[in-house]
């Protein structure tokens, strides 16, 4: 845990320079995006009273300023941290950060998970779920060894007041044939007592009990997240692409470009590389196409500028 989150998550380095530009950006950036809105309402309320003409007029004024804002920011763009996201890079609110792969901010670490530290996030679970089920374990134990106190000292057929007897054998052998019968087998507890028996264990130690429901319900959630995550990294996913669905095309098909196979997704996801971090954590701009990545990838989030055929509504998608 605490190397999780200690440990950089992978965070894009982030210059004096582009930090003091940051109020500027976005501000230009929300008065593009409001004069967007602003004429895209125009032109529906033209277009419902028939003034076509007017209409068209602010239709061309909308693409020529949704062109200006594609220009000066274009989708990936972080106007946050004023540079273009490298790829499957994601702006972090609560850390105020572009993270490199990132995955999901975890309040229990404190720290983005990304793809600095997200072997240990994943090492995290697995110990706590093997700790809860240890604990489930120890504490189920400690009640059956209780219960079976409490029947020994309460049961007639099970308490100390009836001795052990010899075994058959022994007593053949002293007595000869007149040896005394073996004793009948002794009778199992029936449900009820054994019940009463379970709940006088659960009086003495509620903490146990406690324990026992607290850690059965912890562990199954825990088993369930690592084995959700332990999905995503056979497919090289992330926990934000899977939610966003970024690699999904129109025809419904998941086609993820990092996809290395079984054995290559795991070592990415486990194993430290300083490739795969300088590939990350630089800004496109300054970094050169590297050799693990496919040629054609470019930001997992980043879309061909197309025209809007109609007026543009909505903001635009290269705000982080």
């Amino acid at each position: 845990m605490f190397a999780a989150g200690l440990a950089d998550s992978g965070g894009v380095p982030v210059s004096a320079a582009q930090r003091a530009q940051r109020a500027q950006v976005e501000r230009a950036s929300t008065a593009i995006e409001e004069r967007l809105d602003e004429l895209a309402v125009k032109v529906a309320v033209l277009s419902q009273l028939s003034r076509h003409s007017e209409a068209v007029l602010f239709l061309r004024e909308g693409k020529a300023l949704y062109l200006e804002q594609q220009r000066r920011f274009p989708d990936g763009f972080c106007t946050a941290c004023v540079h273009l996201r490298p790829p499957r890079t994601h702006h972090c609110r609560i850390t105020d950060r572009c993270v490199a792969r990132y995955d999901h901010y975890c309040c229990y670490i404190g720290n983005s998970v990304g793809h600095g530290n997200y072997r240990w996030f994943f090492g995290f679970v697995w110990a706590a779920a093997l700790h809860a089920a240890l604990l489930l374990t120890a504490s189920a134990s400690l009640l059956l060894l209780l219960t079976a106190s409490l029947l020994a000292d309460h049961d007639p057929h099970h308490g100390p007041a009836r001795p052990h007897a010899h075994s058959h054998e022994a007593a053949a052998a002293y007595y000869g044939d007149a040896s005394p019968p073996p004793p009948p087998p002794l009778p199992r507890p029936s449900a009820s007592v054994f019940g009463r028996a379970a709940l006088e264990a659960a009086r003495t130690c509620p903490v146990a009990l406690l324990l026992c429901l607290y850690c059965a319900a912890v562990s199954a959630l825990l088993v369930g997240f690592g084995s959700f995550h332990a999905l995503l990294i056979s497919r090289n996913l992330t926990t934000y692409e899977h939610i966003k669905q970024v690699y999904k095309g129109e025809d419904g098909v998941v086609r993820n470009p990092f996809d290395r196979g079984l054995l290559g997704n795991w070592a990415e996801a486990l194993i430290p590389d300083a490739t795969l971090r300088r590939v990350y954590s630089t800004p496109l701009p300054d970094r050169q196409s590297p050799h693990p990545l496919p040629a054609a990838c470019s930001p997992s989030n980043a879309r061909p500028a197309t025209l809007p055929q109609t007026a543009p509504s909505g903001r635009s998608a290269g705000r982080p």
